[in-house]
C-alpha cells in the first residue's frame, strides 16, 4: 500500500463535510479549488509568452497590420485564420492516414509518415499561436475603438443637442398633469 494513503472515520468525514461546507458558506459559494497540475499551468503560462512574442513580431513586421476598427474587420482577421488553422488540421488528417497505411504493413517505414506528421502538427500550432495573437491585437483594438467613440448622450451635448426645460406657470397644488386639456 501507499504510505500517502490517509483513512478516515465515518465522525472524520462528516466533520471533514462539515468544514467544507462552513468555508463555502463563508465565502458566498465562490470558493474553487485548482486542481491544475503544476506543469500544466507552466505549459499555459509559456503559451501566453509564446502568443505574445508571435504578437510582437506581427506588430514589427512592414508594413505594420492596420487597426481592426469594427466587428467585421475582427470577424475577416479571425475567418482567415480559421481556414488556415482547417487546413493545417486537413493536413494532419492525412499524415495521420499515411502512419495508418504503415500499421498493416511492416515493410513500410513509418519514420517519413511520424516526421510528417510531426510537421503538420508543429504547422497547425504556429497558425494556432498566430490565431490567438491576431484575436488579442484585434481584442485590444475593439477595446481601444470602443472607448474612443463617443456616447450618444456625449454626442448630444457636444452638439448643442440639449434645450432648456420651459419654465411651468404656478399651478395649484391641486392640479393633475395627467389630464388632458380641453
Amino acid at each position: 500500500m501507499n504510505g500517502n494513503v490517509v483513512t478516515m472515520t465515518g465522525e472524520q468525514l462528516e466533520q471533514a463535510a462539515a468544514e467544507a461546507k462552513r468555508l463555502m458558506e463563508e465565502s458566498c459559494g465562490q470558493m474553487a479549488i485548482d486542481m491544475t497540475l503544476a506543469s500544466d499551468r507552466d505549459m499555459k503560462e509559456n503559451l501566453e509568452t509564446i502568443i505574445e512574442f508571435r504578437l510582437q513580431t506581427l506588430l514589427g513586421a512592414y508594413p505594420p497590420p492596420f487597426d481592426v476598427r469594427n466587428r467585421h474587420e475582427a470577424y475577416g482577421i479571425a475567418a482567415e485564420n480559421f481556414c488556415q488553422a482547417n487546413a493545417s488540421v486537413k493536413k494532419i488528417r492525412g499524415d495521420m492516414g499515411l502512419l495508418l497505411t504503415t500499421l498493416g504493413d511492416p515493410n513500410r517505414p513509418a519514420l517519413e509518415a511520424v516526421g510528417s506528421l510531426l510537421n503538420s502538427a508543429t504547422l497547425a500550432a504556429l497558425d494556432a499561436i498566430t490565431m490567438a495573437a491576431e484575436m488579442k491585437k484585434a481584442m485590444t483594438d475593439l477595446y481601444a475603438a470602443e472607448r474612443s467613440e463617443p456616447t450618444p448622450l456625449e454626442e448630444l451635448a457636444e452638439g448643442g443637442g440639449f434645450e432648456e426645460a420651459e419654465e411651468l406657470e404656478d399651478m395649484d397644488a391641486d392640479t393633475d398633469f395627467d389630464e388632458e386639456d380641453e
